[in-house]
């Protein structure tokens, strides 16, 4: 303070949160506001005292500048990051994205990808008692990952690879599937395909918001504008079941929406009132020409034609003896009850008609598993023994072979061509059955039949069989045209280099070894012959499942590229779209969860190795477990397997078909692992 009469001068501030002042009259600033400095002289000899002050407003500063930090470039396929800003003056940060279709970030700056585009990414400090709010911000760009492919479905003549990001790419045979131009803007990812389903002749994805999307051949599915509304999204589609030249969606309230050809079971008007969820639908089976939906209350509704006419066996169907599992010829339908007997229907001469072996499927000796020829089926006893019934000549007539179906060696899975049956026992020998030249007679190698290298698990083409044997060598029977003679390869199907799967197109089959090769025969023309690739195939870079149509073949290799071989007509080559079939990451693979069922696949391809079990509960199964086929409960059973046995596939047991875990009312078998939107990953 200047002036005054010579007496000690003082100095105070009114808010001492705004400034403080010292006796020598230096202010220092506290915080902002306003404050009122007084300045007061002492009383002298020859004066009174006096004060005076000033007012004093502090504004809110700038402080230390705030940094979120630096633009940044990812791909989709980047995981979640931190990025907390720095600097600031105290105050609480928020953090916010412009586009949460391209990113998202909470509160403490963790930001998670969602898909391509550019987002601006912002910190916001709060105001604090001495400084203003401020914000910076950084610019993210996320680009779309190379799209490896996850899975592979096919029609009869064309393939659909279902890419890491949910786009879908297709090839093969245009007007079955192979070209998807006209809803390539709904397979582009932007809206996730979570799993595609087939016909012959078309296909359906199911989108992650529960909408379906159909192209191929429109008469037999490829065209759903027809029912469009029903499979938008608005009520969610769970899962997609067909035959032959239909569809039929099951939606999460227990309904079902059809189309395809009208009279194959794409109209289902005249069922339409048990099908509106009133009575909720759990599954939907198929023959070739018509749909059996099985009801939570253990009912069945059939519609189409040869097994959509249920009326002579309603009063079976109608759950007062609960189905559990529905099983199809071609031409028929075989349903199995909860105390083991079973009822058909169809096209009598093709298996519709059991009567010859109604004493035998009564439920007096359980059945636990039935399986088909086209017009035969072959019902597996819990004791080990097998009946047979429907056209002789597609192994309806297994009196040749009772003596070893018997029970005496029990029988514990059964296999099929599309006219011969094979039948594995528990000593790891094998019988068959039906008709000679499509697999029926394996007299040519009954003594490598015979149990003492035993066979672990059967596949087929429609005309012949291989047998897995658990050193890991083949041996294979029937047409010779058609993959039923494999002596051009014998030396790689001697168990030199285990095999550890076998696939097949109708005509040819394709043998997967444990180092990642694959070995084909059959059919030259339609997969057989995979000289052309034979450099892809080789095991140096590992395949770790392979597809077919009818007539081709495509491997998925452990980078996420794909090969294919075999007759272009049916997909086997894919040149068109070999840019979006190339793989990126060589390890990708071995940490990756291909067929997300919570198993790393370098874990899943550990699993592998000779001699494989012949303990009777696991013949019949993969001998391994498969990074390209989904085993929820780790029992080295895949998923598909327990769903079509009757097992729980959330739970490592053979024998639980009637549990209910999840205590819906179902057996679990019912209802395959959920993903996403309850969606089944099969």
């Amino acid at each position: 303070a200047s002036g005054g009469n010579g007496g000690a001068i003082t100095y105070a501030s009114s808010d001492t949160a705004v400034a403080t002042v010292n006796d020598s009259g230096v202010v220092t600033l506290v915080g902002a506001g306003a404050t009122t400095v007084t300045a007061s002289e002492a009383q002298t000899a020859s004066y009174l005292t006096q004060n005076d002050a000033y007012t004093l407003t502090v504004v809110r500063g700038d402080g230390t500048g705030l940094n979120a930090g630096v633009d940044m470039n990812k791909t989709t396929d980047d995981g979640s990051f931190t990025q907390v800003a720095s600097g600031g003056n105290g105050g609480a940060i928020t953090y916010a994205s412009s586009d949460t279709a391209v990113a998202t970030v909470n509160d403490i700056g963790v930001v998670t990808l969602v898909g391509a585009g550019e987002t601006t990414m912002t910190a916001s400090e709060a105001q604090t008692a001495n400084y203003l709010t401020q914000n910076d911000a950084y610019t993210l760009i996320v680009t779309q990952a190379s799209q490896r492919v996850e899975s592979i479905n096919s029609t009869r003549y064309a393939f659909a690879a279902l890419h890491s990001g949910g786009s879908v790419t297709t090839w093969g045979n245009g007007s079955y599937g192979g070209d998807s131009t006209s809803v390539s803007n709904k397979l582009d990812g932007s809206k996730p395909v979570v799993k595609v389903d087939s016909n012959n002749y078309a296909f359906a994805a199911l989108h992650s918001d529960g909408s379906v999307t159909t192209w191929g051949y429109e008469r037999y599915g490829g065209d759903s504008s027809s029912v469009s509304n029903k499979l938008d999204g608005s009520k969610p589609v769970v899962k997609l079941d067909s035959n032959n030249y239909a569809f039929a969606a099951l939606h999460s309230d227990g309904s079902v929406t059809t189309w395809g050809d009208e009279r194959y079971g794409g109209d289902s008007s005249s069922v339409s009132n048990k099908l509106d969820g009133s009575k909720p639908v759990v599954k939907v089976d198929s023959n070739n020409y018509a749909f059996a939906a099985l009801h939570s209350d253990g009912s069945v509704t059939t519609w189409g034609i040869y097994g959509g006419d249920s009326t002579s066996v309603s009063d079976k169907l109608d759950g007062s003896k609960l189905v559990v599992k529905v099983y199809s010829a071609v031409y028929a339908f075989a349903a199995l009850h909860s105390d083991g007997s079973v009822t058909t229907w169809g096209l009598s001469a093709y298996g519709g008609n059991s009567t010859s072996v109604s004493d035998k499927l009564d439920g007096s000796k359980p059945v636990v598993k039935v399986d088909s020829t086209d017009r035969g089926f072959a019902a597996l006893h819990s004791d080990g023994s097998v009946t047979t019934w429907g056209l002789s000549a597609y192994g309806g007539n297994s009196t040749s072979v009772s003596d070893k179906l018997d029970g005496s060696k029990p029988v514990v899975k059964v296999d099929s061509t599309d006219r011969g049956f094979a039948a594995l026992h528990s000593d790891g020998s094998v019988t068959t059955w039906g008709n000679g030249d499509h697999g029926g007679d394996s007299t040519s190698v009954n003594d490598k039949l015979d149990g003492s290298k035993p066979v672990v698990k059967v596949d087929s083409t429609g005309y012949a069989f291989v047998a897995l044997h658990s050193d890991g060598s083949v041996t294979t029977w029937g047409d010779e045209r058609y993959g039923g003679d494999s002596t051009s390869v014998s030396d790689k199907l001697d168990g030199s280099k285990s095999v550890v799967k076998v696939y097949s197109t109708s005509y040819a089959f394709s043998a997967l070894h444990s180092d990642g090769s694959v070995t084909t025969w059959g059919h030259s023309a339609y997969g057989g012959n995979s000289t052309s690739v034979s450099d892809k195939l080789d095991g140096s870079k590992s395949v770790v499942k392979v597809d077919s149509t009818e007539g081709g073949f495509a491997a998925l290799h452990s980078d996420g590229s794909v090969t294919t071989w075999g007759s272009s007509y049916f997909g086997g080559y894919s040149t068109s779209v070999n840019a979006k079939l190339t793989g990126t990451l060589s390890d990708y693979y071995d940490y990756h969860d291909t067929d997300r069922d919570g198993i790393q696949n370098i874990d899943e391809l550990g699993t592998c190795s000779v001699p494989y079990s012949i303990a009777s509960e696991d013949l019949g199964h993969p001998p391994c477990q498969s990074a390209g086929e989904p085993d929820s409960d780790g029992d080295g059973v895949w998923d598909n397997v327990e769903g079509t046995n009757g097992s729980n596939p959330l739970k490592a047991s053979y024998q639980d078909s009637n549990n209910d875990a999840n205590g819906d009312g179902s057996p679990d078998s019912w209802i395959l692992p959920d993903d996403g939107l309850n969606v089944p990953i099969l």
